[in-house]
């Protein structure tokens, strides 16, 4: 999955970008990511359920085959460590933010995981996005999205493999 335009990749299904406005009115680009996965995955409903699914970024190049992935339920498999975020989670008062604190992990797109763990991931992500962006996070900026996805998934109680695909 890819939150993007109107384009087409062989092999991917691209879904549209939902609005970047959050219903408290909070305007911030990113939004638009968790958004349209969730609308997505609430639109195809059972369709999807047994589905593994890759969440790329739409400015990221694939310069060779990925091969048959298939997501393993309850763990998700990120590019990573990523030093500037993991960064963020050197304080406390990030981490803390979990319910499952020694659960986050400093992780990055792409995002491979079982599309039941993904639809339960998705409200957690943008619970967190709102909440790093209110409580005003300054060190965070544009990575709020990608921090709150950390600790989203911890919360959801899954298992981050860190591989290096970049």
């Amino acid at each position: 999955l890819c939150a993007g335009g109107e384009v087409e990749i062989e092999g991917f299904e691209v879904i549209p970008t939902a609005d970047a406005t959050h219903t408290d009115g909070n305007y911030y680009p990113p939004y638009n990511k968790p958004s349209s996965i969730s609308e997505y995955l609430h639109s195809r409903g059972h369709e999807v359920r047994s589905h593994s699914l890759l969440v790329l970024d739409p400015d990221m190049v694939l310069l060779a085959p990925l091969g048959d992935l298939q997501a393993t339920p309850s763990r998700v498999t990120c590019d990573g460590p990523w030093d500037w975020i993991a960064e963020n989670f050197t304080s406390e008062s990030i981490r803390a933010r979990s319910r499952n604190p020694d659960l986050v992990a400093a992780s990055g797109v792409p995002y491979l995981i079982d599309a039941t763990d993904l639809e339960m991931v998705c409200p957690l992500w943008i619970d967190h996005i709102r909440s790093l962006r209110r409580d005003q996070q300054p060190k965070l900026g544009w990575v709020a999205e990608m921090t709150a996805w950390d600790l989203a998934v911890a919360d959801a109680g899954l298992t981050t493999d860190l591989l290096p695909w970049s």
